[in-house]
């Protein structure tokens, strides 16, 4: 979760993040073991980690590796157990075998210089792992709360991709058709976004409660669907868009 949105104090987990995090280790996790067959311990980097709520879930899958945390709004910097904290990505001076960026390319002004920094520290055949918002004419009020800069179509990413040596895109998909759907209807309604209604930390029901397990468990359902259809070519729209890169020829590993 954005430490921004938290103010310092922990909510209810959000389903949307919830639900994100166990869908997008699911993806992820047989790239790591495949990279874990020639290491048993990985360093990778996560761009915006915020509380570190997806690392602790992803530590139960891979406990040994070791995490490098990169957050404007930690208090403090530095090594904590298998986490080390950093302000800015230029700090970093150690070389990663897979990079995670969940919703954190679209706050960065110039995305593909960013890119380009992050390959130089990636080793050769690494991963550059994305979730982002999806489709720039759904861009409104809502992204403007949480101070985005941009939404991404499939086009746009790859553009963005193209222009960072090293970089290229093993696969892109969209999910959380519910959602997109949902944020169609309140662009045409010109909904009008309230900070204290519409951030994730706002969520007013408990975690294990009904409410929201139940919209869990329909996020979770939608993200396999997506997931399934274009496995056969079926692309359905979604809110958020997918997109797994690997690194080639870095001539710095």
């Amino acid at each position: 979760m954005d430490l921004n949105e938290t103010k310092g104090v922990i909510f209810n987990r959000h389903p949307w993040e919830l639900s994100r995090t166990k869908s997008f280790i699911k993806i992820i996790k047989p790239y790591l073991t495949n990279m874990h067959k020639e290491k048993a311990k990985l360093k990778y980097i996560n761009i915006g980690a915020g509380d570190l709520y997806f690392d602790q879930v992803l530590g139960e899958q891979f406990p040994n590796d070791e995490v490098h945390a990169v957050d404007i709004a930690y208090a403090e910097i530095g090594k904590d157990g298998n986490v080390t904290k950093y302000h800015y990505l230029s700090q970093v001076n150690e070389m990663f075998d897979y990079a995670i960026m969940m919703d954190s390319l679209e706050y960065i002004e110039d995305d593909a210089a960013f890119l380009n920094q992050m390959v130089s520290k990636t080793i050769d055949g690494g991963y550059f792992f994305f979730t982002l918002p999806a489709y720039p004419f759904l861009f409104s009020g809502y992204d403007i709360l949480i101070k985005n800069l941009r939404r991404y179509s499939r086009k746009t990413f790859r553009e963005t991709i193209a222009k960072v040596p090293g970089l290229e895109i093993v696969k892109t998909y969209h999910f959380y058709t519910l959602l997109f759907v949902l944020r169609v209807w309140e662009k045409i309604k010109k909904q009008k976004y309230d900070p204290e209604e519409y951030l994730t930390a706002s969520w007013k029901y408990q975690e294990k409660g009904f409410v929201t397990q139940f919209l869990k468990t329909c996020l979770n359902v939608d993200f396999a669907i997506n997931k399934f259809l274009s496995k056969i070519g079926i692309r359905l729209p979604g809110l958020s868009l997918l997109a797994i890169c690997s690194v080639k020829n870095n001539s710095t590993s």
